[in-house]
């Protein structure tokens, strides 16, 4: 069985929105980015599934391909 897990996070608004302009026109949503921001992070000790984190401009070009 899986566990799942939920977390609150507080950030200031200036940083929601920089996370939403990131996703936008992606198929990303707000919280899959910032798990794999977490996992990016220097130190982290989970392995990202998909790769390196893409960057906003990555994002939105790479969206087409589908990037998930």
């Amino acid at each position: 069985m899986a566990l799942s897990v939920n977390i609150t996070m507080s950030m200031p608004p200036e940083m929601v929105e920089k996370i939403d302009e990131a996703v936008s026109g992606t198929k990303w949503s707000r919280s899959k980015y910032i798990r794999h921001t977490i996992a990016a992070a220097d130190g982290s000790p989970f392995k990202l599934p998909e790769g390196e984190l893409p960057s906003v401009e990555n994002l939105q070009a790479n969206e087409a391909g589908g990037v998930a």
